[in-house]
């Protein structure tokens, strides 16, 4: 049960973290410039660090609630699977940068590994 609270938890821990990074993000984008949609556009540069970000602080929630290998394992297979819904935007471009950010889940959660030592055991 404390594998489930743990991957919930950094599962959260993402979600409030993307979602308002992208909102400040995009109010800071509309304030400075007008926004295009190029691949060299450092506000989807930005986007997309802040993801990467946004997934490893998650893992580390995780990590840090139940430090077991089964944990960050199920992070990475919970945030594929709720983080598919990043997929569905209007933009071509947007969609292709959350696809990236989607697979910046798995070097995400080996890092936090690297931070948080784990124990072996899965219980």
């Amino acid at each position: 049960m404390r594998i489930v609270i743990a991957v919930f938890s950094g599962l959260v821990v993402t979600g409030v973290m993307v979602f308002g990074g992208d909102w400040a993000i995009g109010r800071l984008a509309e304030a400075s410039t007008a926004q295009t949609y190029s691949g060299a556009d450092p506000v989807h540069a930005a986007s997309l660090l802040w993801k990467a970000i946004s997934m490893l602080a998650g893992a580390l929630t995780a990590a840090r609630i139940k430090p077991a290998p089964a944990t960050v394992t199920a992070f990475i297979v919970g945030q594929a699977f709720f983080g598919s819904g990043m997929l569905d935007e209007h933009s071509i471009v947007r969609t292709l940068l959350n696809f990236a950010a989607l697979l910046l889940v798995i070097p995400a959660a080996m890092l936090a590994t690297r931070i948080t030592p784990l124990r072996q055991h899965a219980f």
